[in-house]
């Protein structure tokens, strides 16, 4: 019973180590290595899965380098993450002097919505830089919407044009971290041979 029990004190240390830790993952999809137009719907990426309303998500060389839904750059990309992720984070623009926008809607594991839509504001109107970053700070998200405004309106519209691309992403996600799981576990192992060991020489 004793023995059982300094195993079980073990496997809870083990357990304790493995209490999750928060991970950055960031993209610079200009520095990844695409090319112009290369196909990317259902693209995986660590933890999130990328695609468009159109199911024609694709790289665009031009306007600062990023994700566009269409040729236009007009549809919605969604992203779908097989953790809950938060701290989202969404540079978008096209440098072309005209107004632009986009917004992000954020979603639960039952693809409801955990609030309203977050807009970013019209920019890149000639005055304003060419590229906003929108920073969000909700947790439990499982799904992202992106919809890149038309001319600066809000929702866009996938057939229309003058939209944006999605040039930097990231997110944080709660990750375990093994090594310290390991570690915490075989020291835990190495007190109950202890003990073991001293309970046999009484």
């Amino acid at each position: 019973m004793r023995h059982t029990m300094i195993v079980v004190m073990c496997l809870g240390l083990s357990l304790l180590a493995t209490q999750a830790q928060g991970a950055l993952y960031s993209y610079d999809f200009s520095a990844m290595g695409y090319t112009h137009e290369q196909g990317l719907e259902g693209m995986v990426l660590d933890f999130a899965t990328f695609t468009s309303e159109t199911g024609a998500l694709e790289y665009d060389a031009t306007h600062g380098g990023g994700l566009r839904g269409n040729v236009a750059g007009t549809s919605d990309i969604v992203i779908a993450f097989s953790e809950p992720v938060y701290n989202i984070s969404v540079t978008a623009g096209d440098g072309g002097g005209d107004d632009d926008a986009f917004a992000l809607t954020l979603y639960n594991e039952s693809f409801l919505p955990l609030g309203p839509a977050i807009n970013s504001p019209v920019f890149d109107d000639g005055s304003d830089p060419e590229w906003y970053t929108l920073n969000t700070t909700v947790t439990g998200v499982h799904f992202m919407r992106f919809d890149p405004g038309n001319a600066g309106v809000l929702p866009g519209v996938s057939t229309s044009t003058g939209g944006v691309v999605m040039t930097d992403f990231s997110y944080c996600v709660d990750v375990v971290p093994v090594p310290s799981a390991a570690l915490l576990g075989v020291l835990g192992l190495g007190v109950a041979r202890w003990r073991l060991r001293k309970e046999a020489k009484a």
